[in-house]
């Protein structure tokens, strides 16, 4: 209760900006200084969802120009939020390229599909002329992607019984041997913010562990450039973990 109220009292006393409302949450609160910082750690669990079908190395088409990307997460461990959290990820489709409205040779699989009836050939890209989810588009931007969701939506949640929107600072690629261990996935560093004022810090290890879908093994990592696999859904676990320091 002590170390929950000196966080309200400082942040109010960072808002208010005035000298008298600083020494508030100093010495005065109980005739003592402010508290050395507390570290909160908790396990992450939770799944991705792509947009359907799913990654793959082909991708799928679309008529839209962007399509999102489901997460939701759970901290759970002594004075975590506990409850889950969700974040939506858009996505910008890619057009396929083409010639004169015939798709080219290497496109990706999915700007190849047609049709041939009575002998004339139709192109699904006449009515769906953009790509998505393929191997390499996630790759390539999807870091970028949620950095932007990240941007637009901080997660908010409740640390040690405190409301805080987890201020989006920086993000970064795991790959193999890093914080993932064996697995992949993001890592994501920024403020705990109460009311506008930082209150502490927090890292974010995101870890993309089993998945599911066509021709999946349950190994995101090694399904993710598979020539086969279509991912449609990604679990969060092993090493992923939310870290607060206040």
């Amino acid at each position: 209760m002590i170390k929950r109220l000196l966080l309200v009292i400082a942040a109010l006393a960072m808002s208010v900006g005035t000298a008298a409302a600083v020494s508030i949450a100093g010495p005065s609160v109980a005739g003592a200084a402010a508290p050395p910082p507390t570290t909160i750690s908790c396990t992450v669990t939770g799944a991705v969802t792509f947009a359907s079908p799913g990654l793959s190395a082909g991708g799928a088409l679309t008529a839209n120009t962007s399509v999102t990307t489901k997460a939701v997460t759970t901290a759970a461990g002594t004075d975590c939020p506990g409850t889950p959290s969700s974040e939506t990820i858009a996505s910008t489709t890619t057009p396929c390229p083409q010639t004169n409205g015939v798709p080219n040779s290497g496109d990706p699989s999915a700007c190849l599909a047609s049709k041939t009836k009575d002998g004339v050939v139709t192109y699904s890209i006449a009515q769906k002329p953009n790509y998505y989810d393929t191997d390499n588009s996630y790759a390539s931007t999807g870091l970028t992607d949620l950095e932007t969701a990240l941007q637009a939506k901080p997660p908010k949640a409740t640390i040690d019984a405190v409301p805080v929107v987890l201020a989006y600072g920086s993000a970064s690629e795991v790959g193999g041997g890093g914080a993932c261990g064996s697995n992949v996935g993001f890592d994501i560093t920024g403020n705990a913010e109460l009311k506008g004022a930082t209150v502490g810090t927090y890292t974010d290890i995101v870890c993309l562990v089993g998945d599911s879908g066509s021709g999946t093994t349950g190994n995101f990592a090694a399904d993710l450039f598979s020539s086969t696999a279509v991912i449609q859904s990604a679990t969060i676990g092993g090493d992923s973990s939310l870290t607060v320091i206040f």
